[in-house]
């Protein structure tokens, strides 16, 4: 049962990871090579580490307490979050950069935000579970 809770959550981070890495791979081909070539993979290996911790953490919570769907994605962006701030120091307000890199950054957080919001908003109309 708890393994079962806990695989439920992953499946709606699953579409996220999906839809934010098209939207950043979308927004970052309007860039030349060697400004932005290398941007999606930092979008591909964040999406894979936040993935594999929010496993255990979802694995964790689920140990005491029901998790539900919008709960769950909003722990992923969360733990997205914090894995872009620390691992990656993305930070779209740095003014000492240049504008293309804070521009970069910026969508980073964006495109997580995008599909997150968009399938909870999704779940919430057409699920009968009251949240």
């Amino acid at each position: 049962m708890l393994l079962k809770r806990t695989f439920e959550n992953l499946l709606y981070t699953i579409p996220v990871i999906i839809i934010s890495n098209i939207i950043y791979i979308i927004y970052t081909s309007q860039f030349s090579g060697g400004l932005a070539g290398m941007a999606p993979f930092v979008m591909i290996l964040n999406s894979m580490i936040s993935f594999v911790i929010c496993l255990i953490v979802y694995f964790v919570i689920n140990l005491k307490y029901k998790l539900n769907q919008p709960k769950s994605i909003l722990i992923f962006i969360l733990i997205s979050f914090l894995t872009l701030i620390i691992y990656f120091t993305a930070n779209p307000f740095n003014y000492g950069s240049e504008k293309i890199y804070r521009d970069l950054d910026l969508w980073l957080y964006i495109s997580i935000l995008i599909p997150s919001f968009l399938i909870i908003i999704v779940k919430r109309m057409f699920s009968k579970d009251d949240y």
